[in-house]
């Protein structure tokens, strides 16, 4: 997982001011939470939705 996010992030040229860990570090702070019984995605910043759309990371939008 580690080496095709390193790759993706190679092909969009984010190496430079991001690492493969940093992306991790960031995913780790996003989570489901269940409010008056509907889950949500928790809040995240535009930039780092813009960043992840970017790369194709594709779980910040709601699924059912």
């Amino acid at each position: 997982a580690y080496q095709k996010l390193f790759a993706r992030m190679r092909l969009v040229k984010k190496l430079d001011k991001h690492s493969p860990k940093d992306i991790i570090e960031q995913s780790k702070s996003i989570y489901m939470l269940k409010m008056n019984g509907e889950w949500n995605i928790s809040e995240t910043t535009k930039k780092t939705h813009d960043l992840f759309k970017l790369l194709g990371i594709d779980y910040l939008s709601q699924r059912s």
